[in-house]
Order: structure tokens, then C-alpha cells, then sequence
């Protein structure tokens, strides 16, 4: 018979921490008072948005994950939109301001 035996603490404690991490994320991003979603990074997909976001929108969260900016028609200027998607495909920082 061959028994092994692994010391399991350090990993509890890591997925311990992970989920904690994770839970505070979630909490912050859905309670900021600044609209926020996130997309995936290759095709700009939203997977999440937060109330200030569907406020702001005018779109249900239903509505707004599984479909991109442009298909929900977010951008007034659909160059300036088709630059700041670039800027994010690119990984590049994107600086965005409300006016009016």
C-alpha cells in the first residue's frame, strides 16, 4: 500500500483568500457609483455591468450581457466608439469623461 500525505492548510487558505478577493471585487463593482462593465477582452462582449451602468443606459442587464457597445448602439460617435474599442483590444490605457 502506498500513502501520501499532503499538507492541505496552505491550499484551503488560498481558495480561502481567493473567494474572499473575488467577493470584494463583486461587492465594489456592483456598488460603485460610477457605470462600469466588463467585456471580454477579443470580441468586446459584455459579461457583466453595474446598476450605475443599466441606469445610465437605459438597457436590463439581460439585455446588455452577450452583446457588444455597438450592438446596443452606446456610442454617439461611432468612430470615436470604434477607437476606444481598439484602445482596449490593444490593452491600452482608455481615459473616458461625461459631459453635460
Amino acid at each position: 500500500m502506498l500513502f501520501t500525505f499532503a499538507d492541505l492548510d496552505a491550499r484551503r487558505k488560498a481558495q480561502n483568500a481567493l473567494r474572499q478577493s473575488e467577493e470584494r471585487f463583486s461587492k465594489s463593482f456592483r456598488l460603485s457609483p460610477a457605470p462600469a462593465a466588463i467585456s471580454r477582452r477579443d470580441d468586446l462582449v459584455f459579461t457583466e455591468a453595474n446598476d450605475e451602468f443599466l441606469q445610465i443606459s437605459g438597457y436590463a442587464l439581460t439585455e446588455v450581457v452577450g452583446r457588444t457597445a455597438g450592438e446596443l448602439r452606446l456610442w454617439e460617435d461611432i468612430s470615436a466608439g470604434r477607437a476606444v474599442e481598439q484602445k482596449l483590444r490593444d490593452n491600452t490605457f482608455v481615459a473616458m469623461s461625461r459631459c453635460g
